[in-house]
């Protein structure tokens, strides 16, 4: 199960658009909750994605309500997929796996050409239960 959150969702005030935070809302933290607690989702792999990074905290980049995401996925999906920070792909690897008990936590990166450097991909395989076997290169 691909579950899709929206980051942007509370970002509706004026000095929200000021920074670069992200949030949630509670009615989106209660769906997944409620959605990871059904019986054919929660027999399946699940993957949850959003755009702004839960784990690093600096200033006006951050998501608000990270720990009210981790308390609802701690140990419940097989992976996280995010983004909001582009930076070299050596540094979006796979540092954050095993946070909050899930096995497949990555950082999206950057998939442009910046400053000469090629785009970067990544193939993931929820088959393998081991995320060393991921494949991070550039094509």
């Amino acid at each position: 199960a691909f579950i899709g959150l929206d980051s942007t969702a509370e970002e509706l005030h004026f000095l929200d658009r000021l920074l670069c935070e992200g949030e949630l809302g509670k009615g989106q933290l209660l769906g997944l909750d409620k959605m990871l607690n059904q019986k054919e989702v929660s027999s399946r792999k699940k993957v949850v994605y959003l755009h702004h990074h839960p784990f690093d905290f600096k200033f006006g980049m951050q998501l608000r309500d990270t720990e009210e995401l981790r308390k609802i996925i701690e140990n419940r999906i097989d992976m996280l997929l995010f983004g909001h920070y582009h930076v070299d792909p050596t540094s979006a690897g796979k540092i954050f796996h095993g946070k909050w008990g899930i096995k497949r936590c990555y950082n999206g990166g950057t998939s442009t050409h910046k400053n000469g450097n090629p785009g970067h991909q990544r193939v993931i395989d929820l088959s393998d239960t081991d995320p060393r076997m991921d494949y991070d290169g550039n094509f």
